[in-house]
């Protein structure tokens, strides 16, 4: 299936460059289903990240850091978040990966690097974290020891999905011309491309059962692990119109729905695409980048 080209610049669109402040603290208890996102708003280089339940009721800010908040990620058992800032490097450019408790206490930061780049994301057993910075890809325990480096260059990965498996993590692979999905080992090594085509293929995110990745292109798509079966589930353009931007997908832990950024909002819809919803009815500024909580 050929899919439409998506001009390269849109992916900016969803990646968070300023954040509103907000009011302190969160709910301390994080419930089944609880989802995070990032919202840019219009205060430049300030941020906060955001969770609510998979209803869209009970909003919450997670802190009320200055800084650039970003790119959350619940840990398997809920009981931690990890997520890009640049509190201590006071630049919004310069990231580092940090994790924290669901009511934002104890943060603590994992990297020295400055140059964190993209979604980090966690081992299904919740004891490593791989994440991409300006020298490689890597993993790192939870602790911040032992990192291990997986690829050389961060340009070769960015927005990494560990499989539920443990076995493989997917990833954008951004030398390709057009930025493709790839799948690699764990330890960094077997990659291979999966998708094809000129659009830029990012964002990618495992159902619960490992059988099919939810990615962003034109839209919203899946496709099994070894790149058959592609489908489509959104699209964001009509007669090679650009109408709204479709990202950041990430499936529900019966594997039944899948949360996603669509413009300045997040929504839901069936893992068919059919009964697409709002979750949030934001005013202010652009939310992206959701995570649902799984266990």
């Amino acid at each position: 299936m050929k899919r439409p080209a998506l001009r390269p610049f849109l992916l900016w669109l969803a990646i968070p460059v300023c954040m509103t402040g907000c009011g302190s603290g969160g709910s301390s208890n994080a419930k089944l289903g609880s989802i995070l996102f990032t919202k840019q708003g219009l205060t430049a280089g300030s941020g906060i990240l955001y969770a609510m339940d998979q209803d869209g009721s009970g909003l919450r800010a997670i802190d009320s850091n200055q800084f650039l908040d970003y790119m959350p990620a619940w840990s398997p058992d809920g009981t931690r978040i990890a997520f890009l800032s640049g509190r201590d490097s006071h630049h919004t450019w310069e990231n580092d990966l940090y994790t924290m408790n669901p009511d934002g206490t104890n943060v603590v930061r994992l990297t020295q690097s400055a140059t964190v780049e993209g979604r980090p994301t966690w081992s299904p057993d919740g004891t490593k974290i791989a994440y991409a910075d300006g020298n490689g890809v890597w993993t790192i325990k939870t602790d911040g020891s032992s990192r291990v480096k997986l690829l050389d260059s961060r340009a070769e990965a960015i927005d990494l999905a560990w499989s539920p498996d443990g076995t493989q993590i997917a990833y954008t692979n951004l030398h390709t011309g057009h930025a493709q999905l790839f799948i690699m080992s764990a330890d960094g090594s077997n990659s291979r491309q999966i998708t094809t085509g000129t659009s830029y293929s990012g964002t990618p995110s495992w159902s619960p059962d490992g059988a099919r990745i939810a990615f962003f292109a034109d839209g919203i798509w899946l496709i099994n692990p070894d790149g058959t079966n592609l489908k489509q589930l959104t699209q964001a353009s009509s007669g090679g119109v650009i109408t709204k931007v479709d990202m950041w997908p990430r499936w529900s832990a019966d594997g039944s729905e899948i949360v996603f950024a669509r413009g300045y909002q997040i929504y839901k819809m069936k893992a068919d695409g059919t009964n697409i919803v709002p979750l949030t009815n934001n005013q202010d500024g652009t939310e992206s980048a959701p995570d649902w909580r799984l266990h």
